[in-house]
């Protein structure tokens, strides 16, 4: 007999953890082997994916859908599309579509991937996202076609909204663009003549100056004044002097090329800017166009009113080198002209000519 208090011998156990995970994943696909299998994994894909999946054979008839599609296309039981094709559901148009790139599928084995608009002969067009591949037997063999879609159309309508939110801001911006263009054009733009106002005049004719003289060009300045205009207004009224003004504005548009300058200063004063052209041929084109000018006439109680012009020209660099300068040699020349009876062209020349000399 053992006495007490002896203390029991202790048994060591070795377990080898390594071993635990493959016991326990052989138990685990042991008890549930019979249960999944690829039939119902597939199953769970197609009765619960949100996606449109579909089967189809190789003249495009369905095998199968997913319960998502066969709801799109108005079925209670998926089945009922077996046999089936795009045709009975789609317009022909987008059935046609679908036939001919399941065909290409399976001619070629490649994959397909698209966004797609489909087209439901009653109810509005839907967009999906599509996959479409072909579909292999046991064999190897291409023996149709299967596809996964998703469902895009609020996307492709947010799209098309933006676009069109899009386009109308372009068109907003445009008109804006138009309008403040035209804001300028009326800033810088007499009303009653259409010639440019005064506002424009010496930034043009600083620009016009400044190529003149690196291009060692001349430039002709007129200035046109109506002879006897203040008394056309007291006689006529102003209405009948402001359709001279008019008539004359248009005359001298049509007289003028496009890099030509011409502006109203105020009242019935008018001036031209003229790049490259010397006094002489300066003096010429004034005296054209003072005779065209004596050639309107504005009817008032079928009397036919007509009024003439008196022209001073200056030309740089003989009669100045600024602006300034220009404007009061033609000024000058103008009033000469004013003093040797009207309807007359004077060069700034002839007024320097008609100065005293020193004593």
């Amino acid at each position: 007999m053992k006495k007490s208090g002896t203390k029991p011998q202790s048994i060591e156990i070795t377990v080898d953890e390594s071993a635990i995970p493959a016991a326990r994943n052989k138990s685990f696909n042991q008890k549930h082997s019979l249960h999944v299998n690829d039939r119902y994994l597939l199953n769970s894909l197609m009765n619960n994916l949100p996606e449109h999946i579909y089967f189809k054979d190789c003249n495009s008839r369905f095998i199968r859908i997913s319960k998502s599609l066969a709801e799109a296309f108005g079925l209670d039981d998926p089945s009922a599309a077996i046999g089936k094709s795009d045709f009975d559901f789609f317009s022909p148009e987008h059935a046609r579509r679908a036939f001919r790139d399941e065909q290409k599928i399976m001619r070629t084995g490649k994959t397909i991937s698209t966004e797609e608009r489909e087209t439901w002969p009653n109810r509005p067009d839907t967009w999906v996202l599509t996959t479409k591949m072909p579909l292999y037997g046991e064999s190897g063999q291409i023996i149709g076609t299967y596809g996964i879609s998703s469902d895009i159309t609020d996307r492709k309508m947010a799209e098309d909204k933006l676009r069109l939110q899009s386009k109308s801001l372009q068109k907003q911006i445009q008109e804006i663009n138009i309008l403040h263009d035209q804001l300028k054009e009326q800033a810088c733009r007499d009303a009653l003549t259409g010639l440019s106002n005064r506002r424009m005049m010496e930034e043009v004719l600083s620009q016009q100056l400044a190529q003149c003289r690196k291009l060692d060009l001349p430039c002709s300045i007129f200035i046109i004044d109506i002879d006897h205009f203040k008394n056309i207004n007291d006689v006529y009224g102003h209405l009948l002097g402001d359709a001279i003004l008019e008539k004359i504005g248009m005359c001298i548009k049509s007289l003028t090329r496009s890099d030509d300058f011409s502006c109203r200063l105020g009242g019935d004063e008018i001036l031209l800017s003229f790049k490259n052209m010397p006094a002489q041929q300066a003096v010429k084109k004034a005296q054209f166009i003072r005779r065209m000018l004596g050639q309107l006439y504005v009817v008032k109680d079928k009397q036919k009113i007509s009024t003439t012009v008196s022209i001073g020209i200056a030309t740089f660099p003989i009669h100045g080198d600024c602006i300034h300068a220009l404007i009061d040699q033609a000024d000058a020349a103008l009033y000469l002209a004013k003093e040797r009876g009207r309807n007359q062209v004077v060069l700034a020349s002839e007024v320097e000519a008609k100065l005293p000399g020193p004593k």
